[in-house]
């Protein structure tokens, strides 16, 4: 009696925790990567360097955006 007492708890414990695992649930918000670079071409300037634009996440509008390159 004894030992079949401690095998249904067992069992309910066991069951319970099985359904528990199934309760949970996960959100996960990723956020869409930025979209490919062109490409620009640029005539040469003597003893300047062209740095190339690249996108920025913005938080405010929630997006990303384009920052032009430059010669420096």
């Amino acid at each position: 009696m004894k030992k079949s007492a401690i095998k249904v708890v067992l069992a309910g414990l066991l069951g319970a925790s099985a359904l528990a695992g199934c309760a949970t649930r996960a959100v996960i918000i990723a956020r869409p990567g930025p979209p490919i670079a062109g490409v620009v071409i640029e005539p040469a300037r003597p003893r300047a360097v062209w740095v190339p634009g690249h996108w920025v996440w913005q938080p405010y509008w929630g997006r990303y955006v384009w920052v032009r390159g430059h010669w420096r």
